[in-house]
């Protein structure tokens, strides 16, 4: 692979988290998302742009089935989001993979003890 290619990857990695952000953040209207703190963590494409696998992580780790269903029946509303914004030939096939976050812990057992008092 040549340097432009990798930088056109690397370029495209970054917008698609940038745009998946911002669709978690501003338009996802559902509280079952929202109530989680979702955060995209990384994107990796592949060499072909068909397939992204997009990382996050949640604050509350116990919701992870719930959350992993739930981005499974928005797929076709977050593809469409990224259709309109993306401006490349291929829209990729999308595919959540959780990933734990030592900080997102750290909140949710501080969100946990402010709960208590």
């Amino acid at each position: 692979m040549n340097f432009s290619f990798k930088l056109r990857k690397k370029r495209t990695e970054q917008q698609i988290k940038r745009i998946l952000a911002e669709v978690f953040a501003l338009q996802v209207r559902d509280e079952r998302i929202r109530n989680e703190y979702l955060s995209v963590t990384a994107v990796e494409l592949s060499d072909n742009f068909h397939f992204a696998k997009v990382y996050y992580s949640i604050v509350n780790e116990k919701n992870k089935k719930k959350v992993e269903d739930l981005l499974k029946k928005m797929g076709g509303f977050i593809s469409g989001k990224l259709k309109a914004k993306l401006k490349t030939k291929h829209l990729p096939r999308l595919e959540f993979i959780y990933r734990k976050s030592e900080e997102n812990e750290e909140v949710a057992d501080l969100l946990e003890k402010l709960g208590d008092n």
